[in-house]
């Protein structure tokens, strides 16, 4: 029987299901789409390997045609499942929640018509020496439909180079490329049976590529990238899941802290916050962390156990500083969260939360940088001198210029909004320039 390709590729697939089990993983979507495009290539290659069997059998040893036909046919179901996952894999990268829901369903309702049609179509199979296969009107019909999901996999990758990146993009290419090459050189050579091996090599292609877990994990700390955390909240928007957050910096107490120092604080805050639970910690520099919540109560009662434990430390002149925030979603993007985020944690305060006022404040803050922006491009920027009056001399001898700002109404800002948001933001010299 020709079935040693297929029991390779069952090997690797099972390989990859005991790595992707024994490593720390965030639950994000498009990993459980992999995981049931994961099953899906298992369940294919098994019965592959199943039907091989019984045809061999059937043909010699008197094996039950009918029992034999139906498994054919689940192998050929299988194989069509394996596309449409793999288009699901894919499409769920490449658009919003709501239009991929809709392409989604498209996929699905396609499937279920095809899996009936298979079902229902006559089947056939052939053996002569290690020459093995089924053929007749269902296995026709399992190729337009493979060929169906393939086509439409490809054309969304070409469609979205904007919203997946190069790497995914490649890697999702060369594994529905190692599919197809191995179905023409199956359909030209048909005792070859690569299509199974080739599944398995392409699953493992985008393992090693993009689902491996330890690209995710910092090395130092043990904690989640600064890359997971932005794909992780990407995730809980695009599904509008509420999560809570819990942010904090290791604000030094010296000018210069030595590096042993430092790589103190920040293995000890790591490992402090691994042990509190089973919700992800990611490291967002190298004295910033954050831990995202499901419950919001667990969120507050932590961050207080951290800064409890934070303010215990004497052998290190640190101190913790923290933000809070209670409701991810209050923000309108997970871009303005993480903005929030940045400009708190390196604040004086110790403890911050994102409250109703706080929120506003960062969106007000916003709005001024970007009306900075606009005043500098638009010659919306005004110079007014003030003179310094000698009472030695007795007549005006100095004067300070004052730069004010108009909005798109024309109307003069208050120094007092944009000059604290132009000075951290860098835009005061090119105001004074101007």
């Amino acid at each position: 029987m020709n079935i040693e390709l297929q029991c390779a590729g069952l090997i690797i697939l099972f390989i990859l299901v005991v790595l992707s089990k024994s490593k720390r993983s965030l639950d994000l979507s498009n990993h459980k789409f992999f995981v049931k495009t994961l099953w899906a290539c298992i369940g294919c290659v098994g019965c592959d390997i199943l039907s091989v069997v019984a045809i061999v059998n059937a043909v010699h040893n008197g094996f039950s045609p009918l029992a034999t036909r139906i498994i054919c046919k689940c192998y050929l179901i299988l194989l069509v499942v394996q596309g449409c996952s793999g288009y699901i894999y894919i499409s769920s990268d490449a658009y919003s929640h709501g239009r991929v829901k809709f392409y989604h369903k498209i996929a699905r309702l396609i499937l279920r018509i095809g899996t009936a049609v298979i079902v229902f179509l006559p089947i056939r199979y052939y053996n002569e020496d290690r020459v093995v296969y089924s053929y007749g009107a269902a296995t026709i019909a399992t190729y337009v439909l493979a060929v169906f999901y393939i086509v439409v996999s490809f054309i969304t990758l070409i469609r979205s180079k904007e919203s997946i990146s190069i790497r995914r993009r490649n890697a999702m290419i060369i594994w529905q490329s190692v599919w197809v090459l191995a179905a023409i050189l199956q359909f030209m050579i048909p005792k070859l049976l690569l299509v199974g091996f080739a599944a398995a090599v392409g699953m493992m292609i985008l393992y090693t590529e993009i689902e491996n877990p330890n690209e995710y994990i910092d090395r130092e700390t043990g904690c989640f990238t600064r890359a997971a955390m932005n794909a992780f909240i990407k995730d809980k928007y695009a599904f509008n899941e509420s999560f809570s957050v819990v942010a904090i910096r290791i604000g030094y107490l010296i000018d210069d802290p030595d590096f042993e120092m430092q790589k103190r604080a920040y293995i000890r805050s790591a490992f402090f916050m691994l042990n509190m639970g089973n919700d992800p910690v990611f490291r967002l520099d190298d004295d910033k962390f954050c831990t995202i919540y499901s419950n919001k109560d667990k969120a507050n009662e932590d961050m207080w156990k951290m800064k409890k434990a934070a303010d215990a430390v004497s052998d290190i002149p640190a101190e913790g500083h923290f933000v809070e925030i209670e409701d991810g979603l209050a923000f309108d993007t997970y871009e303005e969260m993480l903005e929030f985020i940045n400009i708190h944690l390196d604040d004086e305060e110790r403890v911050v939360f994102a409250d109703e006022a706080n929120v506003e404040a960062l969106r007000r803050r916003h709005y001024l940088k970007e009306l900075i922006n606009s005043a500098l491009q638009n010659n919306r920027v005004e110079v007014y001198y003030q003179p310094f009056y000698n009472n030695q001399t007795g007549r005006f001898d100095a004067a300070e210029a004052l730069v004010r700002i108009k909005d798109e109404n024309d109307q003069i800002v208050p120094p007092g909004d944009f000059i604290p948001v132009a000075e951290d933001t860098g835009q005061i010299i090119p105001l004074g320039m101007a």
